[in-house]
């Protein structure tokens, strides 16, 4: 006779009941040792018991509840880089990939940023204000940008200068040496001119 799965779980509950091992129970209902487990536990009002949450979890996790890189650190006991990396994978799986893109091309800057927004927070600095840094220091930028070209050629033009300066000499010095050789060479055709 096949069970169904409801008979099969009160037919496990019964021979619990009546002192049975697991073993036992799944050799007489043809059921695995964890489907046992489980209906027991179910039958007993045991949670299943939830597999470890590896660190990478724990510290994505603590990121979510506000805790900063510093706290999940200390509470995980993770390394400075490990955090680090993992802070940057939680902030791009947040889609804030901008600011992974600033944070790892300019990580120095991060307390910079920092102060920023806590001034903007409090109210010393405002959005205004920030545009307004942000568009002199592209100009200021650009600017050195422009000057190095500039820079870049009148190096070019000083080299050039000189090469052509250098040949100058050197077609003077051709000129000279082949007007002062032999001058007897060149005699006259008639006295008349």
């Amino acid at each position: 006779m096949v069970l169904t799965k409801k008979q099969k779980k009160e037919l496990v509950i019964r021979l619990y009941e009546e002192g049975k091992t697991t073993r036992e129970i799944a050799k007489i209902v043809r059921i695995s040792i964890r489907d046992i487990g489980i209906i027991l536990r179910e039958y007993n009002k045991e949670p299943e018991p939830k597999p470890q949450k590896s660190d990478h979890a724990k510290a994505f996790q603590l990121f979510l509840a506000g805790k900063t890189p510093t706290q999940v650190s200390i509470i995980v006991d993770l390394s400075y880089e490990t955090v680090k990396r993992w802070y940057f994978e939680y902030v791009s799986l947040n889609y804030k990939f901008d600011f992974v893109k600033i944070l790892g091309n300019y990580s120095g800057f991060l307390r910079f940023f920092i102060e920023i927004a806590e001034k903007m927070k409090r109210g010393e600095l405002f959005k205004e204000d920030v545009d307004h840094m942000l568009a002199n220091l592209i100009s200021c930028r650009a600017s050195q940008h422009r000057k190095e070209w500039l820079e870049h050629e009148n190096r070019c033009l000083e080299a050039n200068n000189k090469s052509l300066t250098e040949e100058n000499i050197r077609l003077e010095d051709n000129i000279k040496a082949k007007l002062s050789y032999s001058p007897s060479r060149f005699t006259p055709l008639s006295d008349d001119l």
